[in-house]
């Protein structure tokens, strides 16, 4: 038995090429902070209780949904719906597959 090399062999051609979990969607804690009113990533990182350079990372790279969740929730005193509106409504969608 030999492997089939052919590229016309279209076999593979319906399977997904990823079927694995998607990435989750990244908010931004810029728009946590000014929901928030603090104006530097020192004040927004003694609020939270991180250092200042976490918030800088997550100023560069974002926060998943889970991090936003937990910021807003603890930090804020709402819902992440509260802070990010659609874009929230929109990754619930996306989680759930809906």
């Amino acid at each position: 038995m030999t492997a089939s090399n052919d590229v016309n062999d279209s076999s593979s051609c319906d399977e997904p090429i990823w079927t694995g979990t998607p990435a989750p969607k990244i908010f931004s804690i810029q728009v946590l902070m000014d929901y928030m009113g603090t104006a530097t990533a020192t004040q927004f990182a003694e609020l939270v209780g991180v250092d200042r350079r976490t918030v800088q990372r997550w100023k560069s790279t974002g926060i998943d949904c889970w991090k936003a969740d937990t910021l807003c929730v603890n930090a804020a005193g709402v819902h992440p719906a509260n802070v990010y509106g659609r874009l929230w409504a929109d990754s619930e969608k996306f989680a759930t597959g809906a």
